[in-house]
Order: C-alpha cells, then structure tokens, then sequence
C-alpha cells in the first residue's frame, strides 16, 4: 500500500530498502512537502504496522539504518494478521482533522535523526518549547534523552500518514483523540555460532554444543499475548542431510520447541524457546553432524513470531551457524625394515593404524586413496582396499587405517644404506572434508659384514692381526692362515678384494738398503712386495667353497732402522666386500713382522706398605729377565729409568742404587733388583706407584724395554679398641662399653667421664681430630624432662653440647687431641636429666648414644668411628669385657686365668647383684641359656659362668677354622 501526501509534513511513501540489522533502532522515509521525504526515528526494536504493512526499524547507538514498508505475510506458526489499524476517514483539506490516533516515536538510547519541519512547534518532554524551528541537519540525541513527537494518520480524498509535533496549549485548538492501535514491536535475538568439532568424536569434543542467547519482545501497551518459533520456508531448502538432501524440521504444536533430523532419522539439531524467569531465550542444542558440502558453514534461520493481547502480529528472525569439522590427517611414525631380516611391518605388525592419530572429526571419516611410488619409479594413486607394487615392496591400505606392507627380498641400495618407500593416504568425512598425511618406511641395507675369528691356537685373539718373527724364514714357517668370515647379506655374493692402503706405502719399508715394492693383482686377490725383484713377502686371499681366508708369507728379511726398533708392527692391508647390490664393507688386516731381537715383557705389579721393608727378587719379586725374551745373541740389561724425589725422570746404568721419589732402587745387569720403601708416603693424591722401567740389549744391539710397577699402600689412621675409662669420682658412674672408647655416665653422680682412645695414625702421624653429630644420634630424639635436646658442635670441632630448647645443658662431650703426640681422649660431662623409657624393671640404660670421631693422618687419609655413650639411672649395668685369645688344644682362659672377673667392670648399682644366667652357642650352632653355676659345651670347648662373676673356658682339641678365627 503507497500513501500520497496531502500538504506538508504529511508522509508520502517509504524507501524501499529492507532494514538488514536486528540489533538496534532504525529510521524510515517520509516526506514534509508533497512528494517529498521525512525522516522519522522509532525507538530501538520498535516497529509501526499499517494495514497490512509492516514498519520495522532497528537502531543502535549512532548507527543509522532505513527501514521498509513490507506486505505482510504471517510466517508458517503465526498468528493470521490483524485488521488494519485506521480505516479512511473523510477529511476535507482546510477543515479541522479528524480525530486521530497518535504513534509515540520515542528515541531513547542515543543517535542521530533527520528532519526538516517548517512552521511546526515541538514540545520536549520537559515542557519547553521551541517554535517555527528549521531541522535541515542531523540532530544529536544524547543517552538518555528523549525527543517525543506524535504521528498522526489522517485522510486527504486518500489515506494519509502526518507527523505533527505537539502544538502549544492554546484554548482555540481542539482537543485530539487517539484512536490508534497499539502493536508488538519486532522481536529480535542475537545470532550465534557453533562448531560441529564439538560433538562427541569431533576433533575438538570439549567445546559447548549448546549455546543460549535472549530474546528482546516488547508487547506494546496491549500486553502479552504469545511467542512462538517459526520455520522459513530457507531452512527447510538448506541441504544439510547425507547426499545433499534436506532437513526434516518440524515444530511443536505450542510452537516452542523446532526439531531437525536428517534422511535416516537421526537427530541434527532442536531450538527450544523459553520464558522462564520472566524474559525469553532461545536455546539451540546442536545434536548431529551437518552435512556442508563445499562450504565451512551453514546459517540456520529460525523465525519469531510475538503477538500481543488483541492478537496484532510482529516477527522476526535470528541465525545459528553451524562451522564444518573437518577431519586433520598426522603424518605417522617412520617405521624401519631391514633387509633380509623381517620384511613384513603394518598395524598387525608392530606398527599403528594410520588413523591412531588423526582427527576424524565429528562426520567421522575414512581412508579413500593412497598415493605411492611404483616399481618404475612413478608416482600412482590406488583406491583404499587395493594392494599394490611399490618401488621396493607390496602395499595394502585399506578405509579403516589397517595397511600392511612387505618389503622385496632383495633390494637395490645403489650404494645406499637406506632405502625410502612413503606412501601418501588421504582420508574423507561424511559431507566431503578431506586431509592427507604420510606413512614414512626406511628399508636398512644389510650390507656385506666381515669378521675374523679367533686367530689358530689363541682363542682369546683375533685374526685380523698375525705377526711373524724374521728367525722363522731359515726353518721354512714364516706365514700365517687366517680365517675371515664374510656374509654377503640378501644381496648375495659379490666380490672380495685386497688393496694397497696409502699408509703402507708410506711406511718406507727396505730390505737389505733397497726399498719395497708393492704390486696388485688385477683380479684383487694377491699383493707382492719385492726389492731389487726379489721377493719380501707376499699377502693372498683364496676361497674354497664359499669359505674365505688370508695368507701372509714373510719370504725375505725387511730391513730395521734403529737398532732393537720393531718399526714392522702394523703392516696394513685393505679388505673390501661387495655384495649384489653394490653395497660394501671394509676392513684392515694388520701384520707384525718381529726382527731376531729381545723382547722384554713387563712385570707383574709388587704391592707394599709404607715403611715395610724391602721387596725384589729376593723378596717376593722374580728376576727381572725371567720373562724376557734374550734372542739368540743373549743379553742383559743396561740401563733403568726411574722418578726421582723431585719427581723428575732419571736414567741410572746397570748396577746403581738410586734414591727415588719413595724409596730407594737398585737394578743389576743380571735382572737381579731391590727396592725400599721411605718410612712416610704422601698419599694425598690417591695410591702411590714407585716403578721403574729397564733396558735389556742383545749382543747386536737391538733393544727392550719392559717395566715393573711399585705400589705402596698408605698405612693409613687406625682406631683399635680402647682401656676402660676413668671417672670423676673414680669409678663411679662410669665404665666401657661396646669396647671401642665407649663410657657410661651415671645420672645418680652428674659426674664427668674421661676415655682414652687409642688411634694409630701410621707413618704419616697426626693430622687432625674433631666430633661431630651423627645422624643416628639425630634419630634418637632424646628428651630431658619431656623437651627435645638439640645439639650444637663448636667451630673447632672439639665439643658437642647437648641443650634443652631453654639453653639447658644436658651433657657434654669435649675431645682432647694432643698433636705432637698423637694422643686422644674424649669426656662426658653429665650436666642434667636425660628421659629413660620405662622398662618396668628399675630405670634402663640410655645406651649407644653415638658421637662420630673422624681423625686424619699426615697425608690426609681418613679413618671414623663411632664413640657410644650410655647413660643410666640407679640399674646394675654389664659392661662387654675385652676379649681374650686362646690357642686349640685344652688350652684354658678365665677370671683366674688370663681373663678378668665379668663383674670387675660392671655396675651392680645400689642393690649389687650377681650373674644370674648367660647365653652361649652350643656344639649344634644354636643359642641356648644356662643358669649361674652350670658348666656347659659350647660350640668350640667347655664354659662355666659363676655367680660371683668367675669364669673359665676350655677349648676343645681341634676347632674348625675353614672361615678363619673362631669365636
């Protein structure tokens, strides 16, 4: 329907651009003069119907957008349309109007509007007035602010729309009716977006599936009538099933919810309405996989439908996109072959399924092609299932990932250690989406392999070194025959080869002052050495049956240099294997050529203290020529290179004593030797080595040289077993224990406690002394009156403090280290309490209360121990007595015989006491108890124990001492 304008500011006929955003106010065309335009600005979302058009207008902020008089067609679940608002009333121009109905425009959010009005008064809402007032440019409405004006329909021969703002108050004006119906204005809602990957087995599959926006519905002054989705007529064209078919949407009959299903019947999506909480939402729950075809994503249209109370119409639309989930192929894990070993690797053969680690997505997917490279080198495509020839093997690929691929017998590395054979799969999803990715396979050449078994006679030596000695050419055996074990590998035989290296030709070789030369065979197999074309050697290979060897034959004198000088030892020679394929290996055969001269061979290592003594041949040495080698012309030795005290190599004819740097060394010309060790060595570093290394010449000069080798062991600090301790008071409160400079203190005497302790400190004397606290003693957690002792070790080491937290001190432990004299001893100053757990039987020994003890000698060699402390309340408490040595044999020992009363350094306490049992180890091995008194056999003799702390002890004829001492 078009309107025709009847005087100025009289609307004539609105643009005919469709407003394309939903998301905020708008603006349509009108005109102020007779076929001319007028601007009018609706309120965000709002929209005025006429008949059966519809005003729809969106605007937002300062954006301004046109809107269109559409004809109304009710979308599918709509209510049918209403009748239209005003119908054409009479009106004669020049004669009053009508009554008429107003239409409110609010504009209430902010923006621009356009308007040019003459003669026209405008009321604000504040109630001030401007007249006669020209808007010819874009006025600005701040936030909040409201500009209101009336639209008033009225009729000129035709149906007229007029925008007339507010009039003055003026008596002579008549009073207008409003007559027009208020409508619902569009409803709107903001489009969304999901991705398809988020649905189970998507390559996401941790992304919402479901996503919930608002509604904007505003029923107008008549209230709220119904909200109701709608399905476009595009939504039910969109070809979003398999094979391109279309949706099954369907609507519920409260028009609330919309379903989708595809072709099969499975779900795709629903989009479910919802007012609860007084405001409305939509929300869309994507279900299925969408099938997209060629695009990455397909907009759903949903429709809106809002009636008011009386039943007026508006409607609008949002969209929900739909992103495709493409499938992600990963290239796979290199798998490796080798050659004539196991040929055959796939998903049943060690290796994944190609799909393990790919993405499927959510259309899941398939494996639909493979590209590879054939036997000619070219590349070709095979379809999932096929199995085919590649260049170096058999290939299947088949849709679901499983593929197998079975490498050639024999491949053609062309000189290659490693052979490629890749594939290429592409995979497919439901709607199309496709990704490729690679299989990488090396192929490993097994190549030919030499190797040299044990040389004839010496199975711990290997074949690929022989040595000849020059005195064997006159009887006739100057060669040697080496077995070589060659595999060629799946390739097959190839050749075998000698050849001259650059390293023997650089060796100089001569025989009798003429130089050697060297000359290959044309087939490989031989190598001749002559001088002045006379034979010196000869190097061949032979093979009898698949089974190769090496001879070398010495055939003339090679020439030595310098006088006892084996420069022939390494003579090289090049092996080279090829197998079918070209493939090679190499190896070098290594020939010693001994001259008639003396060998010495080094000395097995003599080991010995400091200051102990001296070795040599006549003191746990050989002579030093036992082992040696003199040759046929004899000899002996001539000189001995040793260190000496500053550490500097020396060189001393046969026959001299030397002082060196631990000792003193002499060596005779008949290998006859001695050393002395000095009284002190410096072991700072470690073990100390004090060898020498001799000189053996026969009679035509040629020499030898072997060495001996001198260890000295440093003597090192030793801690032996300690006297009983004194005490203050003398023997009260204090006794040994556990026989290694081990007190006990008395709590009844809060005395002190001094213990001498014995430390050998060796040739190297004093170094040092000091205490420190073990972490055995940490772990006792020992409390005095219930509160933990800590403990605290003075800077020099000498003193441990044990204190209550409050500064307390418990006892203490002091070191006392004389340094000239190297003696030791230690005190335990009971200072307080320290807690005894109840035994139920008198108060317990607070026993083995450890303090470490780390002394060093001269040379900083180490030695630790632990001292054990016990403390004790009012208890009788044994002590362990020193131990006491007897011969087998009848031999006796006891308290009146060697051996000490038991009860002579024990503590019987205020109560004495007596013996009153003891445990011994019967002839069987096992342990048995006997009271005081009794006389019993024990595992090595016969025992009595008294109960005055007498004892004695007989030892049988004859003990076993397979494990050494006996005890």
């Amino acid at each position: 329907m078009a309107d025709t304008t009847g005087r100025d500011g009289i609307f004539d006929e609105p643009n005919s651009e469709e407003a394309d955003d939903f998301f905020g106010g708008g603006q349509r065309e009108a005109a102020p003069r007779r076929g001319e335009s007028l601007d009018e600005i609706l309120r965000d979302g709002a929209s005025n119907d006429r008949r059966d058009e519809s005003i729809s207008n969106i605007h937002t902020g300062s954006k301004e957008e046109h809107i269109s008089v559409l004809e109304s067609a009710p979308p599918e679940g709509a209510p049918p349309p209403p009748t239209p608002i005003i119908e054409p009333d009479e009106y004669t121009p020049g004669d009053p109007p009508p009554p008429i109905d107003p239409i409110d425009v609010d504009q209430e959010a902010g923006g621009e509007f356009q308007a040019e009005e003459r003669g026209l008064d405008f009321e604000f809402e504040d109630g001030q007035f401007r007249e006669d007032r020209v808007f010819e440019d874009p006025q600005r409405v701040e936030d909040g602010e409201e500009e209101r004006r009336e639209a008033l329909r009225t009729d000129d021969t035709t149906e007229e729309l007029i925008l007339t703002p507010t009039k003055k108050p003026d008596d002579d004006d008549p009073t207008v009716p409003s007559e027009v119906d208020d409508r619902p204005e569009t409803p709107t809602a903001r489009n969304a977006v999901l991705d398809e990957d988020d649905l189970a087995g998507g390559t996401d599959g941790d992304g919402p599936r479901a996503i919930t926006q608002p509604l904007i519905i505003d029923f107008g002054d008549d209230g709220a009538g119904d909200v109701r989705l709608t399905i476009p007529d595009e939504l039910r064209e969109i070809q979003a099933g398999p094979e391109n078919s279309t949706l099954n949407v369907q609507l519920s009959a409260d028009g609330k919810t919309i379903s989708a299903t595809d072709s099969d019947g499975d779900p795709v999506f629903k989009v479910t309405l919802d007012n609860s909480g007084g405001s409305y939402s939509y929300t869309f729950e994507l279900q299925g996989n969408v099938h997209h075809g060629d695009v990455d994503q397909i907009d759903f249209p949903i429709g809106i439908a809002v009636t008011d109370s009386d039943g007026d119409l508006a409607v609008g639309e949002f969209k929900v996109g739909i992103v495709d989930d493409e499938p992600v192929a990963r290239d796979d894990e290199t798998v490796k072959l080798d050659e004539g070993g196991t040929n055959l690797i796939g998903s049943d053969n060690g290796a994944d399924n190609l799909l393990a680690n790919d993405d499927v997505g959510a259309d899941g997917a398939l494996i639909f092609q493979f590209t590879y490279t054939d036997e000619n080198g070219e590349e070709q495509t095979a379809r999932a299932g096929e199995t085919v020839d590649t260049e170096h093997g058999t290939l299947t690929v088949n849709a679901d990932g499983s593929w197998t691929f079975e490498a050639d017998e024999r491949i053609d590395h062309d000189g290659e250690d490693i052979v490629a054979d890749n594939f290429t799969y592409s995979i497919v999803d439901a709607d199309g989406d496709t990704s490729s990715a690679s299989q990488s396979i090396e192929i490993t050449d097994d190549g030919p392999k030499i190797s040299f078994p044990p040389a004839d006679g010496d199975p711990d030596g290997k074949g690929d070194l022989a040595t000849l000695f020059e005195d064997d050419i006159a009887g006739g055996n100057a060669s040697v025959t080496q077995t070589l074990e060659i595999d060629f590998g799946a390739d097959g035989d190839g050749s075998v080869a000698l050849s001259i290296p650059q390293e023997l030709e650089e060796m100089g070789l001569t025989a009798d002052g003429k130089p050697v030369e060297f000359s290959l065979s044309d087939d490989g197999q031989s190598i001749v050495a002559t001088a002045g074309g006379e034979p010196v050697f000869t190097m061949s290979l032979s093979e009898e049956g698949g089974e190769y060897s090496y001879t070398f034959e010495l055939q003339g004198n090679l020439d030595h240099p310098d006088a006892g000088s084996d420069v022939l030892s390494n003579l090289p020679f090049d092996l080279t294997v090829t197998d079918g394929d070209g493939s090679t290996a190499t190896a070098e055969i290594n020939i010693n050529v001994v001259d008639d001269q003396p060998e010495a061979v080094g000395e097995a290592t003599l080991k010995m203290e400091e200051g102990d003594g001296t070795v040599g041949s006549g003191n746990g040495g050989a002579n030093l020529l036992a082992n040696d080698d003199l040759g046929a012309d004899g000899g002996e030795i001539t000189s001995f290179t040793y260190t000496d005290e500053a550490g500097n190599q020396q060189t001393a004819d046969a026959g001299q004593t030397v002082d060196t740097e631990n000792g003193q060394l002499t060596v005779n010309a008949d290998g006859s030797w001695s050393f002395t060790a000095d009284e002190s060595a410096d072991h700072s570093d470690g073990k100390v080595l004090d060898g020498f290394t001799y000189t053996v010449t026969d009679g035509d000069g040629d020499t030898s040289q072997a060495t001996q080798r001198i260890e000295i062991t440093d003597t090192g600090p030793e801690i032996p077993p300690n006297d009983p301790p004194t005490g203050n008071p003398p023997g009260e409160g204090d006794q040994p224990d556990l026989g290694r400079a081990d007190l006990i203190v008395d709590e009844d005497s809060m005395g002190s406690a001094t213990q001498a302790i014995e430390v050998d400190f060796g040739q190297d004397g004093f170094g040092s002394a000091s205490l420190s606290v073990p972490q055995e003693l940490q772990d006792m957690n020992l409390t005095s009156g219930g509160e933990a002792i800590s403990y605290t070790v003075s800077d020099d080491g000498q003193t441990i403090t044990a204190s209550t937290p409050d500064g307390e001190a418990v006892f203490t432990v002091t070191l006392d280290a004389n340094a000239e004299t190297g003696e030791l001893s230690y005190t335990v100053d009971l200072q307080g309490n320290v807690d005894h757990a109840d035994s139920g039987a008198g108060d317990d020994l607070l026993s083995n209360i450890p303090v470490t003890l780390t002394v060093t000698d001269g040379d900083g060699t180490e030695a630790s121990t632990n001292l054990e402390i016990g403390i004790k309340d009012d208890n009788p408490t044994a002590a362990d007595d020193k131990a006491v040595t007897l011969e087998e044999g009848g031999n006796t020992v006891g308290s009146g015989n060697g051996g000490d009363n038991l009860l002579a350094n024990d503590d019987v306490g205020a109560d004495g006491g007596e013996i009153t049992s003891f445990t011994y180890t019967d002839e069987a091995g096992n342990e048995q108890t006997a009271d005081a008194g009794s006389t019993v056999d024990t595992e090595h003799g016969t025992l009595t124990v008294n109960a005055d702390g007498s004892w004695s002890f007989e030892s049988d004829p004859n003990a076993d001492h397979s494990d050494g001492a006996v005890s």
